[in-house]
């Protein structure tokens, strides 16, 4: 274990990186503009590690998650602001999972299927904590949290939160019919869930800063503090105003659990919400994921702007060849980004620019 908490053995100037995220946090600028740059690590083999047998396994053997993981990091050069990050978790309906649905497993991700059939035979949601997922994804996220220690950061496991949640729970046309036939009965559940959110983001939270990590994050970016991601795809399925009703409510409320809040913005779809998002002082930041059909991200640099223009933070990944663009056109006050280099060489030439185009 190194002794300094702010040095990380895949990332020595990891002290640095926190210095220059927390001040991105605060709306500022240290030396550069934020970029986090991740590569093949030169020289180096990344070491096979054999999978168990069966897919539920790939999922749930924590010896085998963390030891994929740290080859995983071994081979992989982390320059900027990038992070070595690890965590265990059961895919994106994890949250749902928990409160009954059952859980299937497939090579890169996990679904579920419904577990409310009907409002009239519905009883009330379980009790997460009584779950085997749950239960199983603390002991995880412990033993992440105590191999990650002097090594990398420990993340929080996905939650997809709010209507995601509801949306497994009842499957997707149900819960649509829902904002038409059992409003009532779907705001009341939309408000359980959330709450159950919190109160999980709390718990993981305190797993994952047990041995002394000063931050903390989910799937995205690492803050001082309670830092997780807010997301609800189903922003994309609804009008602005069942989004301002029914969800919106939710989001803010998680925001106002943590200390940093970024939303997860998935789409072009779910940009009609996008001003109620900005208006909103509870959400700090937003992540934009234009989707495969839309990736390349120069297009996007008005909405961009428009983002950074209204005060918030703005995290997006891109090609190595688009960073130039964006970082012209971009303020660096507010503007992350992540992307993947061709080797190190290629790395450091993108630091470089990121450090001569800061303005």
């Amino acid at each position: 274990m190194l002794g300094n908490k702010d040095m990380l053995e895949f990332k020595t100037d990891a002290d640095k990186v926190f210095e220059r995220l927390t001040a991105w946090w605060n709306g500022e600028v240290l030396d550069r503009a934020n970029i986090a740059v991740v590569a093949p690590k030169k020289g180096a083999v990344r070491k096979a590690i054999p999978a168990p047998a069966t897919l539920a396994e790939q999922w749930t053997d924590i010896d085998y998650i963390i030891e994929k993981n740290f080859a995983r990091m071994a081979a992989t050069a982390y320059m900027g602001d990038a992070l070595p990050c690890m965590r265990a978790e059961l895919g994106p309906n994890f949250l749902a999972a928990t409160l009954g649905c059952k859980l299937n497993f497939l090579p890169d991700t996990t679904w579920t299927e419904p577990a409310i059939a009907d409002w009239q035979s519905f009883q009330g949601l379980p009790d997460y904590h009584a779950s085997r997922w749950y239960q199983l994804t603390v002991k995880m996220t412990e033993r992440v949290a105590a191999e990650a220690e002097g090594r990398c950061i420990a993340q929080m496991p996905d939650l997809h939160c709010g209507g995601d949640a509801v949306a497994a729970l009842r499957g997707n046309e149900p819960f649509l019919l829902d904002f038409y036939d059992n409003p009532d009965r779907l705001r009341q559940t939309l408000g359980m869930v959330d709450d159950i959110a919190c109160e999980m983001v709390d718990t993981f939270y305190r797993l994952t800063t047990a041995h002394g990590q000063h931050g903390s994050t989910g799937f995205l970016v690492w803050g001082p503090g309670k830092t997780f991601p807010l997301q609800d795809d189903t922003l994309a399925l609804v009008s602005p105003a069942a989004a301002r009703e029914f969800l919106l409510p939710g989001l803010l409320k998680q925001a106002r659990n943590v200390e940093h809040a970024m939303l997860h913005l998935d789409g072009p779809e779910a940009l009609d919400k996008l001003e109620m998002l900005l208006e909103s002082p509870e959400i700090h930041g937003i992540q934009w994921q234009p989707g495969a059909a839309h990736r390349p991200r120069i297009q996007w640099i008005p909405l961009m702007k428009r983002i950074l223009g209204a005060g918030k933070l703005l995290y997006t990944g891109c090609a190595a060849e688009e960073v130039e663009s964006l970082l012209t056109a971009l303020p660096s006050r507010g503007l992350r980004l992540g992307l993947t280099a061709r080797d190190e060489e290629e790395g450091q030439h993108i630091l470089k620019l990121a450090a001569k185009l800061t303005h």
